[in-house]
């Protein structure tokens, strides 16, 4: 890893104007598990020069999560940093992109302190689906998210626009397409579980 860091920092002259440069040496940096304020700084350094990169946050939010180290809502705090930095581009996408990305490895909860919060989330969604309206994988993860939120109506109404195309690989095991028709059919309360 020391390699690579001396390498990747030989190269920056030549390529550090380039974002997949500084999402590959927060990578090294975070395998190195340098002190937290020198990969912050490198964070802040990439950030500057590319805010609208999805990898560079990709990147830096491993370092966030609990099992890498991060602080009880930090990566929360991280996930709304990041969708201001990327606002232009993203909306507030990225909030849900960070949590999208998270969730293979570290299932989280609605309404759990430190979990994501589903107004933001929603609000995610909406602005991916409007920038992006033809991705069906969007809005099958959106789906199982509005399942998962107890959010019927939401469910209801990402659903229908499914129809049949449903990617399996975007509902988690325990809340598969099957079990969130039932549980939404059956449901008669259409607020989410988080509400602020």
């Amino acid at each position: 890893m020391a390699k690579a860091r001396a390498r990747l920092e030989d190269a920056k002259a030549v390529v550090g104007n380039c974002p997949l440069w500084h999402s590959t040496y927060i990578d090294v940096l975070i395998d190195s598990n340098v002190a937290r304020d020198r990969l912050d700084a490198a964070y802040d350094d990439a950030v500057k020069a590319f805010p609208e990169s999805q990898q560079i946050h990709f990147s830096m939010s491993r370092a966030k999560q609990r099992k890498w180290g991060g602080a009880p809502g930090e990566y929360e705090r991280f996930a709304r940093r990041a969708a201001g930095l990327s606002q232009r581009s993203e909306g507030g996408a990225m909030y849900a992109r960070l949590f999208w990305i998270r969730d293979y490895d570290d299932e989280f909860e609605f309404g759990r302190p430190g979990d994501p919060n589903w107004k933001r989330m929603k609000a995610g969604f909406e602005d991916m689906l409007r920038r992006y309206p033809d991705q069906v994988h969007n809005r099958n993860k959106y789906a199982s998210y509005a399942c998962r939120a107890n959010d019927r109506d939401t469910y209801l109404k990402q659903r229908q626009e499914l129809g049949d195309a449903i990617e399996d690989e975007q509902w988690p095991e325990s809340w598969k397409v099957d079990v969130c028709d039932r549980r939404m059919a059956k449901n008669t309360d259409s607020g989410p579980v988080q509400k602020k």
